[in-house]
C-alpha cells in the first residue's frame, strides 16, 4: 500500500499513521516528469515500529571542571551540550540540591543545549555543581566541576603601619592585618620604599607576618614606606607609614618601670623582683644597697633580660631589710628608682616551760614566755583548743616581749593542755603547755549504766574519770540505796575495774547505786545511777489452754492442754493442775511436782463424782495465770465401741475360698465383745459386702466361700459389743482366689508310731491338696479329704 499519496521530491520520507510494535517492509518506486514509474527497488526487510533510544547524555567545556574564581557580585555561568532520544529533561544541581529557575539563578534548556548562570555570587563561598540529563529511560551520569568555585577579591589595606626600629642600614615595621582577607586566605604582604626625591617604589622585602624589616639603607637618607597585603587574587591598596624615615641610629632615654616602691617577704623566703628596662641603646644596669654597691653572694644573685633586669634573693633574712637603687644608663642619660624591701620575722617565743607543769590543788599557776616577732605578734590563750574566758581567778597580762596568765587557786579542772598562740602577718605559731593538778580524782565519767537487771542481781558499768587528779586511779567504791531509806549501804570498797556485779538485791525493790575513784590524794566525788527495780525483765507465762478429759474410768482421767500464748519471755519450767469435786469448794493440786508434759492422769477419784479441772504454767518469774475452767467430767467407766481387732490375715485360699484368722480388740470399749463382722469386696468395686450375719460371729476365724475364680478381693473385719459396730481392721493386701499350690508333706502323729493292730484304721493328714497317695504296702483307702487320707 501506498506510504505517500503526493510525489516526493526529497530522497527522504517520514510514515506517520504506523502502529506501535508492527512489522512492516518499505520499497521506493521513482517516477520522472513523463509520468513513466519505475521498477520497485528491493526491501527494505521487516522493519518494527518503536521509537529509537539513546540514553541521554552530554558534554561540557573542561574549562568548567577545574577550579573557577570570580570576584563577588560577578556573573557565573556554565553551558553543556545534551544528547539523548527521547529528548532528555535536564536538572542542575548545587550539591546534593536540585536548583530552581529564581532572580539569582537562570536555568535555559533546548533540546540540544543547557545553560546555568548564577548572578550576585556569595564573597568567600565555595560551589560544586554537576548538571544531568534525564528522558522516560533513564537518568544519565552526571557531570560536576572537580574543584569548589570560589567568590573572592583582592584583600583590603593593612591596618595602621608602625616604625619598631631604624638604624643607619635598617627600618623595621610592625602593622595590624586588614579587616577582610576579600575571601581568600592572604598570602602575604610586600614592604615597599622610595627614597625621597624619587617617584619610584620597588618592593624591598617580602612577608608573611605582620612584621618586616627593610636592610640595604643608606646612612642619613630619608625613605617613603608603605605594606601592601596579597591574596590568589592579586594585591591591596597599599598603606603608607605615616612619616618618612631617615636611616641613623635610633637613641632613646633609659626608663624603668618599678610597679611597687616597697617589697615585703617573709624571714626564709625566696624573693624576686623583675624590672623592665627600655632605653636605645640598651641601658646599663646598676644596683644598690643602702647607698653602697651591691654584693652579689651565693643568696643575692642579679642577672639581665634584653628587656628586663632581675634581682633574686634566697632565704631572705633579717640582714636583706633595706633600700635598694637600681640605675639604667645608656649614651642618652640615666635613670634611677629606689626600691624598699622589709623582711616580716617569723613568731618565735622562747618558753620557759617545756615539759608537764606539776602543782598541787589550791596553788596558783603562772605560765611566762619571751616573745618576738615583727611586727608584734597578737596573743592568745588556749585550754583544749578553746579560748579562756576571763574570771576574777585568771589574769593575763602581754607586753611587746612578754606573755603571761596567772590562775589562781587551782584545781584539778585546772589540769590539761594549754596553748599559746601568737600570730602576725609573717605567720602563726603555737606553743602547746601541758599542766597537771595533783589533787582527788574527778568523778568517774558517766552515766552510771545499770544493764542485767533481774529480781536478785544487776551489772554497772562506768568510764573512768577525765580528771585522774594526776595521780593513777587505784580503784573504786560501790555502794547502794533503797529508795525508801536515806543511808547508803558499801557494796564493796575495793573495784579494780569500771564494772561490777552486784548481787543480794530484794525482788521488787527500787535501788540507786553509786561509784567513787580513788587515787593516793584522796576519794572523788560520786557518780550516781537512775533508780531501778529489781525484778526480772521477763513476766509470768500467759493462761494454758482448757484441760480436756478423756480415757475416764471410775476413779481416773487422763486431762490434756495446751501451750500458753505467750511464754514472758523465757522458758516454761513446768505446769500445775489442779481439781474440783462439784459438791465441794476447795481446789486441790492434781501433782506433786512440776509436770513437764501437757497431759497428767489424775487418780484416786470416787466413782460417781463430777470433777472440773485448771492449770497454770510457770518460768522463772513465777506462776502465770490460770487457764479457763474445764467441763465438769463424771468418774465413770465408759463404753464405747470396741477397737480394730488385732492384726487380721488370710491363713488359706482356694480357687473359691478364703480362710481369715485374727485376735481380740486392744481395746473393749469396757463392753464384752459379742462378735465380729467380716466385710469383702473386689479390688474394683466400690461397695463392701458382709460375709456374716449382721450380729456377727464369736469365733476368731472364718473361711469365706463362693469366691470367683482368679478373682482379686480385699477383706476387713470388725468387733461388735453393746455400743455398736468398732473401727475395722482390714486385711493387709489383696487376696486372688486361686488354687494354692505347695509341695505335698506328710506330718505323722505320735500315735501313729506305735503299733497298729490289723484291721484298725491308718489316716495320714498333712496334705494342703487333693495329692496322689502312694503307700509302699498294698492298702485299702477308705476315705480321701483334702488333708488327710484314712486307710
Amino acid at each position: 500500500m501506498k506510504a505517500s499519496f503526493t510525489n516526493v521530491i526529497e530522497t527522504q520520507f517520514t510514515i506517520t499513521g504506523l502502529t506501535e510494535g508492527a512489522k512492516y517492509d518499505f520499497r521506493v518506486i521513482a517516477k520522472n516528469a513523463v509520468g513513466t514509474i519505475s521498477k520497485p527497488s528491493y526491501n527494505s526487510g521487516p522493519i518494527v515500529a518503536l521509537d529509537e533510544v539513546e540514553p541521554p547524555k552530554f558534554s561540557i567545556d573542561p574549562e568548567y571542571t577545574q577550579t573557577l574564581i570570580v570576584n563577588a557580585g560577578d556573573t557565573f555561568k556554565i553551558d553543556a551540550d545534551v544528547h539523548g532520544k527521547p529528548v532528555p529533561t535536564i536538572q542542575w544541581f548545587k550539591g546534593d540540591k536540585e536548583i530552581e529557575n529564581t532572580i539569582r539563578c537562570e536555568i535555559k534548556n533546548t533540546d540540544t543545549r543547557t545553560s546555568f548562570k548564577v548572578e550576585n555570587l556569595a564573597e568567600g563561598a565555595m560551589y560544586y555543581f554537576r548538571v544531568m540529563a534525564e528522558n522516560e529511560f533513564g537518568v544519565g551520569l552526571p557531570v560536576e566541576t572537580k574543584t569548589a568555585s570560589k567568590a573572592s577579591e583582592v584583600p583590603l589595606p593593612v591596618g595602621k603601619v608602625l616604625l619598631t626600629d631604624v638604624t643607619k642600614a635598617s627600618a623595621s615595621l610592625a602593622w595590624e592585618k586588614p579587616e577582610h582577607d576579600g575571601g581568600s586566605r592572604i598570602v602575604g604582604y610586600l614592604i615597599e620604599m622610595q627614597p625621597k626625591g624619587t617617584d619610584k617604589w620597588g618592593v624591598a622585602t617580602s612577608v608573611k607576618t605582620c612584621e618586616g624589616t627593610v636592610t640595604g639603607l643608606t646612612a642619613g637618607q630619608e625613605y617613603l614606606l608603605r605594606v601592601l597585603a596579597y591574596n590568589e587574587k592579586g594585591k591591596s591598596e597599599p598603606k603608607l607609614l605615616a612619616a618618612p624615615v631617615i636611616a641613623n641610629d635610633l637613641t632613646i632615654e633609659p626608663s624603668l618601670k618599678v610597679q611597687f616602691s616597697t617589697y615585703s617577704v617573709k624571714s626564709g623566703d625566696d624573693l624576686k623582683l623583675e624590672i623592665p628596662v627600655f632605653g636605645r641603646p640598651k641601658p646599663k644596669v646598676t644596683w644598690m644597697k643602702d647607698g653602697q654597691t651591691l654584693k652579689v653572694t651565693s643568696r643575692i644573685s642579679t642577672s639581665n633580660t634584653p628587656t628586663s633586669a632581675i634581682l633574686q634573693i634566697t632565704e631572705a633574712n633579717k640582714d636583706d631589710l633595706g633600700k635598694y637603687a637600681i640605675t639604667a644608663t645608656n649614651s642618652a642619660g640615666a635613670v634611677t628608682e629606689e626600691i624598699g624591701i622589709i623582711i616580716l620575722d617569723n613568731v618565735s617565743v622562747d618558753p620557759k616551760y617545756k615539759d608537764v607543769i606539776v602543782i598541787n590543788a589550791g596553788e596558783n599557776l603562772v605560765l611566762e614566755a619571751d616573745i618576738h616577732g615583727k611586727p608584734i605578734p597578737d596573743v592568745q590563750w588556749l585550754k583544749e583548743g578553746k579560748e579562756m574566758d576571763k574570771t576574777l581567778r585568771i589574769e593575763v597580762k602581754t607586753t611587746q616581749k612578754c606573755a603571761s596568765i596567772t590562775i589562781k587557786d587551782c584545781t584539778r579542772l585546772d589540769s590539761g593542755h594549754y596553748d599559746l598562740v601568737l600570730t602576725n602577718s609573717g605567720g602563726t605559731k603555737t606553743v602547746p603547755i601541758t599542766v597537771r593538778v595533783l589533787d582527788r580524782p574527778g568523778p568517774p565519767t558517766g552515766p552510771l549504766r545499770v544493764i542485767g537487771i533481774m529480781s536478785d542481781k544487776c551489772d554497772l558499768f562506768w568510764t573512768e574519770p577525765s580528771q585522774d587528779g594526776g595521780a593513777n586511779i587505784s580503784h573504786y567504791i560501790v555502794e547502794k540505796r533503797e529508795t525508801s531509806r536515806l543511808s547508803w549501804t558499801l557494796v564493796d570498797a575495793n573495784i579494780q575495774a569500771t564494772s561490777y556485779k552486784v548481787t543480794k538485791l530484794l525482788r521488787g525493790d527500787e535501788y540507786i547505786f553509786r561509784v567513787m575513784a580513788v587515787n593516793k590524794y584522796g576519794i572523788s566525788d560520786t557518780l550516781e545511777s537512775e533508780a531501778i527495780i529489781a525484778r526480772n525483765p521477763f513476766t509470768p507465762p500467759s493462761k494454758p489452754s482448757t484441760p480436756e478429759a478423756s480415757d475416764i474410768t471410775k476413779d481416773s482421767m487422763v486431762l490434756s492442754w495446751n501451750v500458753p500464748d505467750s511464754d514472758g519471755g523465757t522458758e516454761i519450767i513446768g505446769y500445775h493442775l489442779e481439781k474440783r469435786d462439784k459438791d465441794g469448794v476447795r481446789w486441790t493440786k492434781c501433782n506433786r511436782q512440776k509436770l513437764t508434759d501437757l497431759h497428767f492422769k489424775v487418780t484416786g477419784l470416787s466413782e460417781g463424782h463430777f470433777y472440773e479441772f485448771r492449770v497454770s504454767a510457770e518460768n522463772e518469774a513465777g506462776v502465770g495465770e490460770l487457764s479457763d475452767l474445764s467441763l465438769f467430767y463424771r468418774a465413770i467407766n465408759a463404753t464405747t465401741p470396741p477397737g480394730p481387732p488385732h492384726h487380721p490375715k488370710v491363713t488359706d485360699y482356694t480357687s473359691s475360698s478364703v480362710s481369715l484368722a485374727w485376735g481380740k480388740p486392744a481395746h473393749d470399749g469396757g463392753a464384752y465383745v459379742k462378735g465380729y463382722i467380716v466385710e469383702m469386696k473386689e479390688v474394683s468395686a466400690e461397695e463392701w459386702t458382709i460375709c456374716t450375719p449382721p450380729t456377727g460371729l464369736q469365733a476368731t476365724r472364718l473361711t469365706v466361700e463362693k469366691l470367683k475364680e482368679n478373682a482379686e478381693y480385699n477383706f476387713r473385719v470388725c468387733a461388735i459389743n453393746s455400743e455398736g459396730v468398732g473401727e475395722p481392721a482390714e486385711v493387709h493386701g489383696s487376696v486372688i482366689a486361686t488354687e494354692k499350690i505347695e509341695t505335698p508333706e506328710i506330718e505323722l502323729d505320735a500315735d501313729l508310731r506305735k503299733v497298729v493292730s490289723a484291721g484298725d484304721d491308718l489316716t495320714i493328714e498333712r496334705a494342703c491338696s487333693m495329692s496322689t497317695v502312694c503307700m509302699l504296702k498294698t492298702l485299702l483307702v477308705l476315705e480321701r479329704s483334702a488333708r488327710s487320707v484314712r486307710l
